[in-house]
């Protein structure tokens, strides 16, 4: 099998399998005539493996030592498990340290309000005392997220900001402002718009002729925080936090060599994934910002996050830099800051452009934890509670639907769910276009006299003229195949013919009229989705879809999203105008507004 092959049936990138194969955890058994490597089957089992122990705490680099003898590897693995539980046994105690002080300071001083426009930071203060100089932090740190920026920009931004970041750490160079020109304009996107949003967002800087003078976390300029990687090239990292993120940004391991200001030590962290040893032990990172709040983080935050060999090292120069105010971090803290400002950037984007893939060539596609735990109570909640309160429920093949204006006109909770950012921001990464919310209702199929849904598109039933009609259909209990789960028709709705079938024709036989009009999807493979509470598929709106009877104790509860184009316009059906609008008027945005983003930060 191909490197791609193996990547679909492990779900692995294939850079990371690449990595694998060049650390000697996998072997490829030569290439094929077009130069791809090529891997036997004991290669599914070995990435398995590699899986289950990154899955079990090791990295990648202890991975690496069972390999490198023929020494018995059981009681080495032993001892590495031990040292997984020893970190993660620290790691916990950290975070019950924290949750103390948390619930301390809440306790003692009450919620922090913070006012918008207002300075929150804390300030370096210089004391009268044998240590010098000290950081009082009341835990705001001033560094901003970039993968809450990044995830709010619209799907255009979104693909040149990826692909800024990977050449750059696949060259070591950023791209120039031409590159920049030819690669939007070669996606379609206008030049100028992309450049501004990325800039808004302040995932990119540029400078008055155009250039990119910053891609956080990468500088293209030489700083005091190097960064390099086993079969990679060096790179600059814009800040101390930004060079602890590249790892897990990049799933590889680094090396970072910082430079303490005013002193020229070295810091030097070997950082893999979530795990990272520092030399010296001691050594910490001062997160400061100096200047308008307002200024992108390049001029404000970027040249006063450091590396020092210890703590009072940075209260030291803090006290000594004029307008510098900001908190000492220690080495878990500054980690997690890396992490959480890098760490799902490309991968979460990887897996966006592959669900967006498939969404376009299937029709169709699985989209896990899509809502936490917590919100998949809340939600369920509110859909029972619709259910109890709705005027009128819809029977149709043993489900129950509640009214969309009940389900989420006027729900409050159900309307949260629906334009909920997450999922809108989502939903426009499948689409590739701006969407508006078309409806949300709840879907409740009982245990008692269930029935399957027969096959069927949702084009058939929309009032509407567009582009793109799509449904979320969200699990809000577990959603086995026993449960009546949906079943797809992968492709079908890139079938020839007619765009949509008849409303009569669906009247006449709901259960025959897709196979009596396209009798060749009546062959076409078919995918069952079992969904856990949480999950979500996306399909289109002439994706030929079935769920079948719910024979289980439990009774299955759906929320179902249907976006539509921003631009699209209201088209009844005969005998079908429940809306009040004019044939061909466009969508008013207080009904149908436009799915929301998510916010940066």
């Amino acid at each position: 099998m191909t490197v791609g092959d193996l990547s679909r049936r492990t779900g692995v990138p294939i850079k990371t399998l690449r990595q694998y194969t060049d650390w000697g955890l996998i072997h490829s058994v030569g290439r094929s005539a077009a130069n791809y490597r090529l891997f036997a089957a004991d290669a599914l089992w070995c990435v398995e493996l590699i899986g289950q122990l990154r899955g079990l705490g090791l990295t990648v680099a202890e991975i690496r030592e069972l390999t490198e003898t023929d020494a018995a590897i059981g009681p080495r693995l032993a001892g590495l498990l031990r040292h997984s539980r020893a970190r993660l046994l620290r790691r916990i105690a950290q975070a019950r340290e924290t949750l103390r002080r948390i619930d301390e300071f809440e306790a003692c001083r009450g919620y922090l309000t913070l006012t918008p426009g207002a300075d929150h930071t804390v300030a370096a203060e210089h004391h009268n005392s044998s240590k010098g100089a000290a950081v009082t932090s009341t835990d705001i740190i001033p560094v901003p997220n970039k993968a809450g920026s990044a995830r709010a920009l619209s799907p255009a931004a979104r693909t040149v900001h990826r692909w800024v970041l990977t050449a750059f750490a696949e060259t070591g160079r950023v791209p120039s402002r031409a590159d920049l020109e030819r690669h939007t304009a070669a996606s379609g996107a206008d030049h100028r718009a992309v450049v501004a949003e990325l800039v808004d967002r302040d995932v990119l800087a540029v400078d008055e002729r155009g250039e990119i003078r910053a891609a956080y976390p990468f500088s293209p300029v030489p700083t005091r925080h190097r960064v390099t990687w086993d079969g990679g090239t060096t790179v600059y990292a814009m800040c101390a936090i930004d060079a602890l993120g590249i790892s897990a940004m990049l799933d590889v391991p680094v090396t970072v060599t910082g430079t303490e200001p005013g002193t020229g030590h070295t810091v030097t962290v070997h950082v893999d994934r979530d795990t990272a040893h520092w030399e010296p032990g001691t050594a910490v990172v001062f997160a400061g910002q100096a200047g308008d709040a307002r200024c992108p983080s390049v001029d404000r935050t970027c040249g006063h996050v450091n590396f020092f060999t210890g703590p009072d090292a940075a209260r030291d120069w803090a006290a000594a830099t004029h307008g510098v105010t900001g908190v000492v971090l220690d080495q878990e803290q500054a980690l997690a800051e890396g992490i959480a400002g890098f760490g799902g950037l490309l991968r979460e984007d990887r897996a966006a452009i592959d669900a967006a893939e498939d969404f376009r060539e299937r029709g169709f596609t699985h989209v896990p934890q899509l809502l936490t735990a917590g919100e998949v109570a809340r939600f369920r909640a509110a859909a029972e509670e619709a259910l109890a309160a709705a005027s009128h429920t819809d029977e149709e093949f043993g489900t129950r639907i509640v009214a969309t204006t009940d389900a989420w006109e006027h729900h409050p909770v159900l309307r949260e769910l629906a334009l909920h950012p997450r999922l809108g921001a989502l939903a426009e990464q499948l689409a590739g276009m701006p969407l508006r919310v078309w409806g949300g209702e709840v879907l409740r199929k009982d245990t008692a006299h269930s029935a399957p849904t027969g096959w069927h598109d949702d084009l058939t039933f929309a009032l509407l003229d567009s582009r793109l009609i799509f449904n979320a259909w969200i699990a809000l209990v577990d959603v086995p195949a026993e449960r009546g789960c949906l079943t797809f028709l992968p492709g079908s709705h890139r079938r020839g013919g007619p765009d949509r079938a008849e409303l009569a024709e669906h009247t006449a036989d709901p259960d025959g009229y897709l196979f009596r009009r396209w009798p060749e999807l009546r062959w076409s493979p078919r995918v069952t989705v079992p969904l856990r509470a949480g999950d979500a598929t996306f399909h289109q709106g002439r994706t030929a879809h079935y769920a079948g009877a719910n024979t289980t104790d439990e009774a299955r509860l759906s929320f179902l999203v249907t976006f539509t184009d921003a631009d699209a316009t209201y088209r009844p059906l005969p005998g079908r105008d429940p809306l009040g609008l004019r044939p061909g008027q466009a969508l008013p945005d207080h009904r149908y507004p436009r799915a929301p983003q998510r916010n940066g930060g």
